[in-house]
């Protein structure tokens, strides 16, 4: 027994031999009265035997030829574009700043011209906003003093 619980430690530790490993399974596949707390060791073995004994069965060997094939196809042409793909990404290229009319700017300098040239742009634009958003503002005060004026007319009338 002591034997036993010192193989069953080393398998545990993984420094069995094949010859220790086959002897644990033999003495768990034909002891019948082993002691309790060595009961999960035989589950386990058990399970191992039964594991084995379980394969998958291949009914027809073109077919899983042609699915390995296909696999091994679709994985090749799935390295070639990942390959493909990092190539194209890491390769050196100039710095693209901007773009003006479709077409990339890769000189800093002329990109600051174009950001500079916006940047006057959008702030005329902006002048202009503000002044519609005024006048847009003074005719809905304008609005709401007829809206006013017209229900004190109706008030009246009533």
């Amino acid at each position: 027994m002591k034997n036993i619980n010192d193989i069953l430690d080393k398998y545990l530790s993984g420094e069995t031999s094949l010859a220790e490993e086959q002897e644990l399974k033999k003495y768990f596949a034909s002891t019948k009265n082993i002691p309790t707390e060595m009961l999960w060791a035989k589950t386990m073995f058990a399970g191992f035997g039964e594991m084995a004994k379980d394969t998958m069965p291949v009914k027809n060997k073109k077919l899983y030829r042609r699915r390995l094939r296909i696999v091994s196809i679709i994985s090749s042409a799935a390295v070639v574009a990942l390959a493909f793909t990092l190539t194209m990404t890491l390769r050196p290229s100039e710095t693209i700043y901007c773009y003006v009319n479709g077409e990339p700017v890769t000189e800093l300098a002329v990109a600051q011209r174009q950001v500079a040239m916006i940047s006057r742009i959008a702030t005329s634009s902006e002048r202009v906003i503000l002044s519609n958003v005024e006048t847009i503002e003074q005719v809905s005060a304008q609005s709401n003093v007829i809206d006013k004026a017209m229900k004190y007319l109706d008030l009246i009338r009533n």
